[in-house]
């Protein structure tokens, strides 16, 4: 007695694919989510079928978010690496830890395994997607499984063999502080208005009403009338000056006594300044697959 496979399949669905289903510009998919089928089981993948007519393609670029951050930041040793077919891992490997290209590849001229060269290796292509992504040294520390203190070494070396990464990642950044976005590749935008806030709203609780206007009808003589905004601007003052966590709790509760709540927007604005990089290398990532199935 065998298994058999049902001529029909066991349930039908018409997936979904949408244009723009991540904030970057990539495509997603939906109703079933096609992007997340395991690839190291054969058989689950053996589940989907195109419908009469169609057929499934899968397809991907050879380091495409890497290639583009080279063509953005016109760094000449990482398109160097690319010209002459080099493995960029490997080649930014024997920058940051001082040794032979032939040291950081996962096999040596003989086809033997070579694990600490591959260990090399993956560092840095963590470290690589770390930075495009805009993660922290942290982050990077916990993905090449050391301590910060390695992986800020690491990030140091890495800035230091390719300055002009460094230059355009600080350059975005600052023409994103400027306009309130950035741009891929072809000029497609991204809007990341949370990196123009103050670092500190301080306001009115919601229903309080400033004390400064009394009984005031906002419909009745309201001319040349104006919030009284010497409070707000007090405790602006006193938080921006702070210099430890309990001096801003300090403050807060006291303005909260008043009415005034203060709001820390440190949050909203690095992850709006971690944005800006992985904005326009993932959009313009987004956007090349885009042109290219167009064009195919």
């Amino acid at each position: 007695i065998g298994l058999g496979i049902p001529a029909e399949p066991l349930f039908r669905s018409r997936d979904h694919f949408n244009q723009y289903g991540a904030a970057t510009g990539r495509f997603s998919s939906s109703d079933p989510n096609l992007q997340q089928v395991p690839s190291h089981n054969k058989e689950i993948r053996m589940l989907f079928k195109a419908s009469p007519g169609c057929i499934l393609v899968g397809s991907d670029y050879s380091q495409q978010e890497p290639r583009l951050l080279a063509a953005f930041s016109k760094d000449e040793n990482m398109i160097n690496a690319y010209k002459k077919g080099k493995d960029l891992y490997a080649t930014i490997a024997s920058g940051v830890y001082h040794n032979n290209y032939e040291d950081n590849l996962e096999l040596y001229p003989d086809g033997t395994l070579n694990p600490e060269g591959k260990k090399r290796r993956g560092n840095c292509k963590s470290l690589l997607l770390g930075i495009m992504y805009g993660r922290g040294v942290n982050s990077i520390a916990e993905q090449i499984g050391g301590t910060i203190q390695d992986a800020q070494a690491i990030v140091d070396n890495f800035y230091k063999s390719y300055p002009k990464v460094k230059k355009w990642i600080d350059e975005s950044e600052e023409f994103c502080k400027a306009h309130g976005y950035v741009e891929d590749f072809w000029g497609r935008r991204r809007r990341l208005p949370d990196i123009l806030l103050p670092k500190f709203t301080v306001r009115y609780k919601p229903g309080v009403a400033d004390p400064s206007l009394g009984d005031f009808n906002p419909f009745i003589g309201c001319a040349n009338r104006q919030t009284n905004t010497s409070l707000i601007a007090q405790y602006t003052t006193q938080v921006n000056a702070a210099k430890s966590r309990k001096q801003i709790d300090d403050i807060k509760a006291k303005a909260d006594k008043d009415g005034i709540e203060i709001i820390n927007n440190g949050g909203f604005i690095s992850s709006a300044q971690r944005q800006c990089v992985n904005a326009r290398i993932q959009g313009s990532a987004a956007t090349m697959t885009k042109m290219a199935m167009v064009k195919s």
